[in-house]
């Protein structure tokens, strides 16, 4: 977040990395809680369209602004393994798929206004959940190369000043790839 463009105390800029995880989010189709899944959709789609709701308008106000929404390659990538073998379950990569499409939307209503938004996709990052449900030798072994902690950062900073930016809107960036591409790590090291 920052000053608004008026001087006032509008947002410039503003990335959402909200997940809900929680008891039941890693289920098989069958095992699938409803409450959980209405739950999860609710956290991770409902209450981000409120927040834009209630944020979305300042940003017209003062003239424009930047809105990044982490996504997640869930959304779009078939699971690798069932969910208790390392792979995602339905609530969650469902719930991720709907916050998707968020962006694209306030692009079509909002960009003459100013407004961008982007889906950055942080690439497989080993987690230690991912590491405590055994998952990343699994992910690894499908083709799925680890990305770096720290390249979504690089990428959001790169997409809220570059006005090359710009011709990746309405596209999920795939943070090691523009890490890569835009020379935004001189030094590109997988140790972590």
């Amino acid at each position: 977040a920052g000053r608004g463009r008026n001087g006032g105390g509008g947002v410039d800029r503003w990335v959402k990395n909200r997940i809900a995880q929680g008891p039941g989010g890693k289920e098989s189709v069958q095992g699938q809680d409803q409450q959980v899944d209405a739950e999860t959709m609710t956290a991770n789609d409902t209450h981000q369209l409120a927040l834009i709701q209630d944020l979305v308008p300042g940003m017209v106000a003062q003239g424009g602004g930047t809105i990044v929404n982490m996504a997640s390659g869930s959304a779009t990538t078939e699971p690798t393994a069932p969910p208790d073998e390392g792979g995602w379950g339905l609530a969650y990569c469902a719930s991720k798929a709907a916050f998707g499409r968020i962006a694209g939307c306030l692009n079509a209503e909002y960009l003459a206004h100013g407004v961008r938004a982007f889906n950055v996709d942080p690439g497989f990052v080993v987690t230690e959940a991912i590491k405590a449900r055994g998952g990343a030798d699994l992910i690894e072994a499908q083709g799925f190369e680890p990305a770096l902690a720290d390249d979504a950062g690089l990428v959001i900073s790169w997409l809220t000043h570059a006005p090359a930016a710009e011709r990746l809107l309405g596209k999920v960036i795939w943070s090691p790839l523009v890490v890569t591409k835009q020379g935004l790590r001189t030094n590109r090291d997988h140790s972590g």
